[in-house]
């Protein structure tokens, strides 16, 4: 890792936050102004009282002024521009309006109440965008064999699970101060991290400027928080961090492992509420208080403890995907698969702890 590559990164972390620091108190005076508050009526909230729901457009207003800013300075001083270069067989265009699009839903549901089916056919035209744009799912490596499958007319399908499954994942997770910012936050970091290794400079700036961004936000939403991100924030949250593994390295069969381990937590509590409200024959948009946050609140831990026990879990992620990064050979997966079972283990007890252990 060059050293001038490392300053861009820090350059543009504390840009984002700085910019998201001076943002936000403007958000939070306007929502007060406007009435704009999150709905605390919403069965998945635990919080109570007036809080703004602007959160999510400083996150993605300080990322974008950030990344130019980044960009513009580097051009000057390195005499290159690494932002908004992208492969060959990428179109920046309509990748852009993918995001712009996830942003517009969220931001709408925000305000409207969309229903679930419009919220969900946005989501699949923005996948359906970006997949046009050249981002995808095209190989994968099966763990310790070394093989690498070339996944044909699959990719597109999976990647549109993919990025529609975690644009959810995010939102569904949003449920307690700090959390969704703090687990992204982590995701950020080790992305940025990965980037660098694997010398895609654009990808890596550009997750820590939304690194900066959302320490920026957490200054705010840290418990007890005075903004939430809101759906405009955790739906453009959730797509941007399925997507940005996506335009880096390609080529590798093993491009997913660095987001589903990051993101294991997200992935693990909707496949939870998908099986749970399968069998209590509830749709899956239907909130209820079964997430992974709210049986720890069943623990009589508070929040400031959940996020703890939670983000030493994803720190423990963070650690197993720089192993399998640097480290050669079968044994790569074993960090991996350790940090994967963490998570598991958590949530079979949780789930014990809640049905069987006070039947």
């Amino acid at each position: 890792m060059e050293i001038k590559n490392l300053l861009l990164a820090f350059t543009a972390t504390a840009l984002a936050f700085l910019f998201n620091l001076y943002i936000i108190p403007g958000l939070i005076h306007l929502s007060h102004k406007k009435n704009w508050y999150d709905d605390a009526h919403d069965e998945r909230k635990i919080h109570t009282g007036l809080i703004s729901r602007l959160g999510g457009i400083g996150i993605l207003a300080s990322l974008v002024i950030a990344s130019v800013i980044t960009s513009l300075v580097t051009s000057k001083l390195l005499h290159s521009s690494v932002l908004f270069r992208l492969s060959p067989h990428h179109n920046p265009l309509l990748i852009l309006l993918g995001v712009i699009l996830i942003f517009i839903i969220g931001l709408l549901d925000d305000f409207t109440d969309m229903k679930a089916r419009k919220k969900l056919l946005g989501q699949v035209l923005a996948a359906l965008l970006v997949i046009l744009g050249g981002a995808g799912i095209r190989f994968f490596t099966i763990p310790f064999w070394g093989i690498t499958l070339n996944l044909s007319w699959f990719g597109p399908l999976l990647t549109l699970f993919w990025l529609v499954g975690m644009t959810n994942a995010i939102n569904l997770i949003d449920g307690l101060d700090g959390l969704s910012a703090g687990i992204s936050s982590i995701a950020c970091f080790i992305y940025g991290i990965a980037f660098l290794i694997s010398g895609d400079i654009m990808l890596s700036i550009i997750s820590f400027t939304l690194l900066g961004s959302l320490m920026g936000y957490l200054f705010y939403n840290f418990p007890p928080a005075k903004i939430f991100m809101g759906d405009s924030g955790s739906l453009s949250l959730g797509f941007i961090l399925a997507l940005l593994p996506l335009l880096g390295s390609p080529e590798s069969g093993d491009s997913l492992v660095m987001p589903v381990v990051m993101l294991f937590i997200p992935i693990a509590d909707v496949l939870a509420a998908m099986l749970r409200r399968r069998r209590k024959g509830m749709h899956f948009f239907s909130p209820d208080k079964e997430h992974m946050h709210h049986k720890l609140l069943d623990l009589k831990l508070d929040a400031r403890q959940i996020l703890s026990i939670i983000i030493g879990l994803q720190i423990v992620a963070g650690f197993a995907v720089l192993l399998f990064l640097l480290v050669k050979g079968p044994l790569r997966y074993v960090s991996i698969l350790i940090a994967l079972l963490l998570v598991v283990t958590l949530f079979l007890y949780l789930h014990w702890d809640r049905h069987y252990k006070k039947s």
